[in-house]
């Protein structure tokens, strides 16, 4: 495979015999996992694909099953004793942690679990949950985008996927796509649409890319969002004016303010 192809790969991957994840769904039932839905749509040489699997997806053929034993340094890297940090349970639970053991931890662009309670401290394990473990790859290159649809199709689903239910309208210098009801009231796509903007743009040269978002009356809106799984906002009421409107909101507000973060070094205090 070349870099900046777009290709599909089937694949299910293992640690010591135990299999994490699969793109089959036959499979995943037969185990009990949750399967990924269908190939998994990716650019060759991208950021994002473990770097020991991008390698061996660089070197496979399209339509040929491949193995590759993927060790700690080209996955999730080595363990590291010092991402093993203490904090003090109190701050925690300010914060609204979850102080079940192996809960996971969320605080600014980091996160961790909790491995070990004692007295009034939390032992907070940053390491990816994976780190110091050769990951067990089989896959397949299912699909290799080559036309112009293919790769349009490709990008939104690298991006968002359902491009099944995506109008796709090709011209010579411009791509037209109609966004599906539940898309468009699903936050997720009011993301992904610049993403998948800037990459048709970038990769096919165009001069324009429409994307086309048609509304309906609110009945069909609140319906399009709970398919999304979205709420739509509640229309404010006639008779509220906007000064009782500000004293709402001032109520909600806590009086202590929001809730303080843990420190970023680790601490010993009580």
């Amino acid at each position: 495979m070349d870099d900046d192809q777009i290709v599909w790969i089937d694949y299910e991957v293992e640690v010591e015999g135990e299999v994490l994840e699969t793109t089959s769904a036959e499979r995943a039932e037969e185990l009990g996992l949750e399967a990924r839905p269908g190939p998994m749509p990716l650019i060759v040489g991208s950021e994002g694909i473990l770097p020991g699997l991008m390698e061996a997806i660089k070197g496979a053929k399209e339509g040929v099953e491949t193995e590759v034993e993927i060790p700690p340094e080209k996955a999730y890297g080595e363990r590291d004793p010092k991402l093993i940090e203490i904090y003090p349970i109190p701050k925690l639970r300010r914060m609204g942690v979850d102080m079940e053991e192996e809960g996971v931890v969320k605080m600014k662009d980091r996160e961790g679990r909790i491995i070990r309670r004692s007295g009034s401290r939390a032992w907070i394990d940053f390491n990816h949950p994976r780190a110091g473990e050769s990951l067990h790859y089989k896959f397949t290159v299912v699909r290799v985008a080559e036309e112009v649809a293919d790769q349009v199709t490709g990008i939104i689903d690298i991006y968002y996927q359902m491009s099944d239910q995506f109008g796709v309208d090709i011209g010579d210098d411009q791509v037209s796509l109609t966004v599906p009801a539940t898309a468009k009231y699903d936050s997720h796509w009011q993301f992904a649409k610049f993403s998948v903007q800037r990459e048709l743009l970038d990769r096919l040269g165009l001069s324009k890319v429409l994307i086309i978002e048609e509304y309906e009356p609110q009945a069909e809106m609140e319906e399009g969002a709970e398919e999304a799984g979205e709420e739509t906002p509640e229309e404010p009421s006639e008779e509220q004016t906007p000064e009782e409107t500000a004293e709402e909101a001032s109520e909600e507000e806590p009086e202590d303010g929001p809730a303080e973060e843990p420190e970023e070094e680790s601490s010993d205090e009580e």
